[in-house]
């Protein structure tokens, strides 16, 4: 007994398909062998072998995707396009009962035979053929009725060969390829030009806000038509909009926008976008008709394009939006006065930096100058707020100011604009930035004020003190009078004081229960007041030395003359008056001291 084993049968470059042993397949062992057993007697043993090998091609696929890009094509014509692909020994590809044939003969492939895909697009794939180069040819292009744009190969666009066909080469690798081939036919129909022409009338509109206007245009299929950056008239199923922008701006002032050579027949004109900012829309004209706007917010109109062309107008007017700009003033402080408002003014500008005023009758104005509005201007309002109103002005930003805000009396403690502290500018005034929108817009003003206490004790004393040294400069008289008069009081005192001091202590005990009444109500007076009281009170005294002096001398007359030498009486009489007089001097030399202070 006998085992054979084939222990190697690879070949390189062919892939083994099955071994055979004394005519039946064997497997491959676990030592990688492929074995049979056999006995060998006397009349001898053959042992038969067989290998079945293929050579191993490298194959991929290659599919051909075809779109065509023209109007009213139907299938019926895309019979007409035909297409041939051939291997590098020359031989044409083609399929049969699904499967991949070849033929030394020429096999056009029309486009019927490829698979229509959901896209429109059309394929033809060529499975699990062997790597390598294949040239790829659209045999037939033309489609009656239509002329031929151009062609495209895998993106790029190719002429008519010499053989009226249409050529690419390609590479099919193990990981497949795709040859894309484009037509764009356009169909062969009577044109004409569409021109729309655009007219914007509308005070200090710019460029800038034109660029917000928008316009389709639509032809009977629903496509929508545009411009490329060549300039050539192209459409889309999908909405396109074009910018006044793309328009070309006329001489005139007016934007013309034309269509070259677009078919014949009816057109869709719509101006979706018509709105500018800061404007109202007066009224769209189109074609010489005012339209409504639609429930998309467009305006629309339809125009017929002739051989002759058609020129479609439209017209925009607009005016300017406005709005009511209220300025609305809270002032809080006590005792403030309605004088003391005269002080507080205001401004109000514009973008252009214009002042806002109003006239006599109630008529906004504006003025290059500066303009500033009294608060007596204001109107009063019932809550004792107060508000000035410009009413049906231009929308827009606005400059508030509080160009004076001090009230005589008063410490400001803050300034408030729309809730918000604001401080003093460089300007001495308290600014505020606002938009005005057509809703109108309220700026509000607060002022909050303290009442200014004065520092009694260090004014009195500053006061006096510039009192005396000019009471001292200009009433030098003065002095000197009340240096004698002291001098003579000193005498005198000395010579009556046992007379007068009963007297004196019995006016002075009056005269301070009097000022203990006064002094209770002078405590809750200011400085001013008691000044006032010192005044009446000088008076009162001078009134009262008077009248005693006046009933002193009626004394004295009633006492009669009968005898002209002096008695004791007499000479206390005279004393008594001349006291009187002194005390007199003393009061008046207040009192103009008082008022000089007061004066000053």
């Amino acid at each position: 007994k006998y085992t054979v084993k084939e222990t190697q049968t690879n070949i390189e470059g062919y892939e083994l398909e099955y071994v055979k042993m004394n005519g039946s397949e064997v497997s491959e062992g676990t030592d990688k062998a492929y074995t049979t057993n056999t006995v060998v007697t006397k009349d001898g043993k053959t042992v038969t072998i067989e290998d079945k090998y293929k050579e191993i091609v490298e194959t991929g696929d290659l599919e051909i995707k075809k779109t065509i890009d023209g109007e009213n094509i139907i299938e019926d014509d895309l019979e007409n396009l035909k297409f041939t692909v051939q291997n590098e020994a020359g031989e044409y590809l083609y399929k049969e009962d699904g499967k991949v044939k070849t033929s030394k003969d020429k096999v056009e492939i029309k486009l019927g035979d490829f698979d229509k895909n959901t896209d429109g697009t059309y394929s033809l794939k060529f499975e699990d053929i062997e790597v390598g180069k294949y040239t790829v040819k659209e045999t037939q292009a033309n489609i009656e009725g239509y002329e031929l744009e151009y062609v495209k190969m895998n993106g790029s666009e190719v002429s008519e060969g010499t053989d009226k066909a249409y050529t690419t080469n390609t590479v099919v690798t193990k990981d497949g390829k795709t040859v894309t081939i484009e037509d764009k036919y356009k169909e062969i129909v009577e044109t004409g030009d569409l021109e729309i022409k655009k007219t914007i009338d509308g005070e200090n509109i710019t460029e800038d806000d034109l660029e917000n206007l928008k316009f389709t245009v639509q032809n009977e299929k629903g496509e929508y038509l545009s411009k490329d950056k060549d300039g050539k008239v192209v459409t889309s199923k999908d909405k396109v909009e074009i910018a006044l922008g793309e328009f070309d701006k006329n001489n005139d002032g007016t934007y013309s926008l034309k269509f070259e050579d677009i078919e014949v027949g009816k057109y869709t004109v719509k101006e979706t976008q018509a709105n500018i900012e800061g404007y109202d829309i007066e009224y769209v004209e189109m074609d010489g008709k005012k339209v409504n706007a639609s429930n998309d917010d467009s305006f629309t109109t339809n125009a017929v394009v002739t051989k002759d062309g058609k020129v479609l107008e439209i017209v925009d007017a607009y005016k300017v939006q406005t709005g009511d700009l209220e300025i609305k003033k809270t002032l809080d402080g006590d005792n403030i006065v309605e004088d003391d408002f005269e002080n507080l003014k205001f401004t109000v500008q514009n973008e252009a930096g214009e002042y806002l005023f109003k006239d006599a009758n109630g008529n906004v104005k504006t003025s290059r100058d500066k303009h500033e509005i009294k608060l007596g201007d204001f109107d009063k309002n019932s809550n004792g707020t107060y508000t000035l109103k410009f009413e049906n002005i231009e929308i827009g930003e606005y400059t508030v100011k509080e160009t004076q805000a001090n009230v005589e009396g008063y410490e400001l403690e803050y300034v408030k604009m729309n809730g918000q502290k604001v401080s003093e500018g460089n300007d001495d005034s308290y600014t505020a930035n606002t938009v005005l929108t057509k809703d109108g817009k309220t700026v509000e003003i607060e002022d909050k004020y303290k009442k200014v206490k004065e520092d009694v004790t260090e004014e009195t004393e500053s006061t006096t003190e510039e009192t005396e040294s000019t009471v001292d400069i200009e009433t030098e008289s003065t002095k000197e009078t009340e240096t004698t008069t002291k001098e003579t009081i000193k005498e005198t005192q000395d010579v009556v004081a046992e007379e007068s001091r009963e007297s004196e202590k019995k006016t002075d005990k009056e005269s301070n229960k009097k000022d203990k009444k006064k002094d209770k109500k002078d405590n809750k007076k200011n400085k001013k007041n008691k000044d006032k009281k010192e005044i009446v009170r000088g008076e009162e005294r001078e009134s009262s030395s008077t009248e005693r002096i006046t009933e002193t001398l009626t004394g004295e007359t009633e006492g009669g003359s009968g005898s002209s030498t002096p008695q004791t009486g007499d000479f206390n009489h005279i004393k008594e008056l001349f006291m009187l007089f002194l005390s007199s001097l003393v009061g008046l030399v207040a009192m103009v001291k008082i008022k000089k202070k007061n004066q000053y």
